[in-house]
């Protein structure tokens, strides 16, 4: 009975015995293996930062609030990130609408609202004064390390200032921070994000159109160089033929002393003093100005003629 037992449960373990392949048929050709299918490419992801509104004392607050938007704009065609401002996040994320509008000072709102917009990096500006002076500090916070990666900082006399090197704090910013990534310049007009654009001249090409500037000026100073030397010239021939029908009425009042010719005379004195004094306080500086004129005329119909052959070659 035990060897029974034995025998079938040996028997249940054995492996069945394996089917044999059937033989290839006699002159078919071996099917080829499939092939396998192409994996695409992954394309990098982009990255996305959230730029926060401007912060500043309570007072100062509504002057630099829209220095955000500003960065923001300037990122976006600096960058091939995606740049959220904090305006948007209203339309996009309803709950994170509250604590951007209170202000975001500490490490952890900002992480939330990275992470809720799925957002990594997190760009805060904030606004003050120091010795009178207006101090704007950015700063590009990383919400997987909790660190600050980035800052910039720029000063200036006032809001407008500030404004003004908004640019500049972009620059730097993006070259201070690779993470962001540079957008690449293109030269035919067409940005990155689809929008038309100028294109870019190359390197070594010069700008067009100040060489025709500068002829035309010059060609204008010199005319008018003429026309001052002409109007100095005849107000001297003015005042000297007022001179002459004085040097007259003197000598007609000495060969005969009367009312008639004294009169002549006085009248005579009164027009030449008066002729002299135009000459000498206008027409005078007017005739001299044709110096400079000239000069300066003469030197710039040179220049863009010596430019304008060194563009043809």
């Amino acid at each position: 009975m035990l060897c029974l037992v034995a025998t079938l449960a040996l028997t249940a373990q054995s492996p069945a015995p394996a089917t044999p392949a059937p033989a290839p048929t006699p002159g078919a050709t071996p099917a080829a293996p499939a092939p396998a299918l192409a994996t695409a490419p992954e394309v990098p992801a982009r990255a996305r930062i959230l730029v926060l509104e401007t912060r500043a004392d309570a007072a100062y607050l509504e002057q630099v609030r829209a220095f955000g938007e500003l960065l923001a704009t300037l990122l976006e065609q600096r960058t091939s990130a995606e740049v959220i401002p904090s305006s948007s996040v209203k339309d996009r994320l309803s709950m994170a609408a509250d604590r951007l509008q209170a202000g975001c000072d500490d490490t952890a709102c900002m992480t939330e609202i990275a992470g809720a917009l799925d957002a990594r990096y997190v760009i805060a500006s904030r606004a003050s004064q120091v010795g009178g002076r207006w101090l704007m500090r950015v700063e590009l916070f990383d919400s997987a390390s909790l660190k600050v990666i980035a800052q910039v900082t720029a000063m200036a006399d006032g809001v407008e200032g500030l404004a003004a090197q908004a640019e500049v704090l972009a620059d730097d910013l993006v070259a201070r921070a690779p993470v962001l990534g540079r957008r690449a310049a293109s030269n035919t007009g067409a940005d990155v994000g689809g929008g038309g654009g100028t294109a870019l001249p190359p390197p070594d090409a010069k700008p067009s159109g100040g060489g025709g500037w500068m002829l035309g000026g010059g060609i204008a100073a010199v005319v008018a160089s003429v026309g001052a030397a002409v109007v100095g010239g005849l107000g001297y021939l003015w005042a000297s033929g007022d001179e002459r029908k004085t040097s007259d009425a003197i000598a007609r009042y000495r060969d005969d002393p009367n009312v008639d010719t004294r009169a002549a005379l006085i009248n005579a004195a009164d027009s030449s003093d008066l002729s002299w004094l135009a000459y000498n306080c206008l027409l005078l500086p007017i005739g001299c100005s044709s110096v400079p004129l000239v000069l300066g005329g003469a030197g710039a119909i040179g220049w863009s003629l010596m430019d304008s052959g060194e563009a043809a070659e």
